[in-house]
């Protein structure tokens, strides 16, 4: 009796997985193809300046020799005499040469081979200004300009000795009293200003 009991329990439990798994195989939702995460999220390395990918370069920074020329400097890092020429003909209205001063930096992006050609040369103007020289694939000239933000600020303050100590005393920035003394020295007289007289400004 008992083998027989053991046979059924068997045979009961063979049928019970086939059932289920006959019942689950059509509600099984579909296997969501997995995104290949390499492609996805590989980041991109090139870091640019100026619109230029830096990093493939070797950078050459210096300033502007007085009585020095661009044409020079270029020539001596592998850019011909008809390239500059063609350079400053199809972007004159976007900068004129002659206007490079010396004392000014520049910066030389030169190829990293055996030739070590500058294919760039970006030119710092002044504070907020750089002229991108292009001797690749386009012979242009690009400008780029930093944005700049004013900001108005008041400061007023009660004379007691001077202006000058008056001003300082409010957190003004000394070359702010300068700078005020020279634009009104021909219509304030800041040596005749009264004790308690009161000063008010913009900066």
């Amino acid at each position: 009796m008992l083998p027989e009991f053991k046979i059924l329990i068997l045979l009961s439990l063979i049928l019970l997985i086939y059932s289920c798994k006959n019942s689950d195989s059509g509600n099984l939702p579909p296997v969501a193809e997995l995104p290949d995460t390499l492609a996805v999220s590989k980041p991109d390395s090139t870091l640019f300046m100026y619109g230029i990918p830096y990093d493939s370069f070797n950078l050459i920074t210096g300033k502007i020799k007085r009585n020095g020329f661009l044409s020079s400097i270029l020539m001596e890092h592998g850019v011909s005499m008809e390239e500059i020429d063609m350079v400053t003909r199809n972007s004159a209205s976007v900068f004129d040469v002659r206007k490079i001063k010396s004392g000014n930096s520049f910066t030389l992006f030169c190829r990293k081979d055996s030739t070590a050609r500058a294919d760039y040369l970006v030119y710092q103007h002044d504070p907020v200004t750089w002229y991108v020289f292009s001797f690749n694939d386009s012979l242009n000239i690009t400008s780029y300009r930093k944005e700049v933000k004013s900001t108005v600020k008041y400061a007023s303050a009660t004379i007691e000795t001077s202006l000058w100590d008056a001003m300082l005393a409010g957190g003004l920035h000394p070359s702010l009293v300068v700078g005020l003394s020279d634009i009104f020295a021909w219509s304030i007289d800041f040596f005749g200003l009264q004790k308690g007289g009161g000063c008010r400004t913009g900066a």
